[in-house]
């Protein structure tokens, strides 16, 4: 309840804006605002006490919530202007913290002032802009954000996109950038991009593969790569799930490769990889849509996988 409102005047729309500033306090803190008796709570509204924010909360929505309670009504800003502000947006930005941020991610995301919903070609032209795309390079940016499907990129997918390969640089001065990185891991026969642990245990069982198949994939929960694999103990299979620990993310397939090395058992992967990854079925000007298109080497082979933001390690 607003201030001016237990004070028993009128309340006007700004009380209904400082009521949702409280709401997004909650929301933001998951706690209750605040704690003790009626009286209590009343005399430390109206002595201007707020709830405590969190210090990493991202700062422009921070802001809003307390331009929203200020003990001033004529200071605190319409519904309109909230809505105008595209604050929302920005403070999803500001949920990717550094040094995963950088100013490509924020001019990207801010493309014609949106962050959920960037279409594909103004995506892939703000990215060239920066740095040498070569055509199969578009191919596994236009395979990984899902274009044939959505036709535009997502800021969760982007997310996850700079957790996976890191933030957007250009290869140069004696380091591989993004692009080059994300390559060399689209084209390793082990890696099956986002998968949760639920997804690639109903797979390789479903697949009926032998004891040490196994598969490299990102789990979009926990943000981390896993090598998951067959075994068998007492004749009974079973599915591991090793989580991969990377320390030099510009080495990052050869570390990969150290690690499936280092366990005992690993065979080979499945021998058929979902058609995203065979960039012969992937055209970005003619928008074939890869998930209907399966490759002469896997014949009657079930290769589609759904991936689900769901969650699973």
């Amino acid at each position: 309840m607003a201030p001016e409102v237990i004070n028993n005047l009128s309340p006007t729309i700004k009380s209904d804006v400082y009521s949702y500033g409280i709401l997004l306090c909650e929301i933001l803190t998951e706690e209750f605002p605040y704690n003790g008796n009626i009286r209590d709570l009343s005399n430390r509204v109206c002595n201007g006490e707020r709830p405590v924010l969190p210090r990493k909360g991202p700062a422009s929505l921070c802001k809003l919530i307390t331009d929203c309670w200020s003990q001033d009504p004529n200071k605190r800003p319409n519904f309109a202007d909230i809505i105008s502000s595209n604050i929302f947006d920005k403070s999803l930005i500001e949920t990717i913290s550094p040094p995963d941020c950088n100013s490509l991610w924020n001019e990207i995301s801010q493309i014609n002032g949106r962050i959920d919903k960037i279409p594909w070609k103004l995506f892939r032209d703000t990215v060239s802009s920066h740095m040498k795309i070569s055509k199969d390079d578009e191919k596994i940016l236009y395979s990984f954000f899902d274009i044939p499907k959505l036709n535009f990129v997502r800021w969760k997918k982007l997310e996850s996109f700079i957790k996976m390969f890191g933030p957007l640089v250009p290869s140069g001065a004696g380091r591989n950038g993004t692009l080059d990185l994300m390559s060399k891991l689209w084209r390793a026969k082990w890696f099956w991009g986002e998968m949760d642990s639920d997804e690639s245990s109903n797979y390789l069982k479903g697949k009926k593969a032998k004891a040490g198949t196994y598969l490299v994939r990102f789990s979009t929960r926990q943000y981390q790569y896993f090598i998951s694999y067959i075994f068998s103990v007492n004749t009974k299979v079973e599915i591991k799930h090793v989580p991969i620990t990377i320390k030099n993310r510009e080495l990052i397939v050869e570390e990969i490769q150290k690690q499936i090395e280092g366990l005992k058992g690993l065979e080979s992967p499945p021998p058929f990889r979902p058609a995203r990854f065979n960039l012969n079925l992937v055209d970005p000007d003619k928008a074939i849509f890869y998930n209907d298109a399966i490759s002469d080497s896997a014949k009657d082979e079930d290769i589609h996988i759904k991936m689900p933001w769901g969650a699973n390690g």
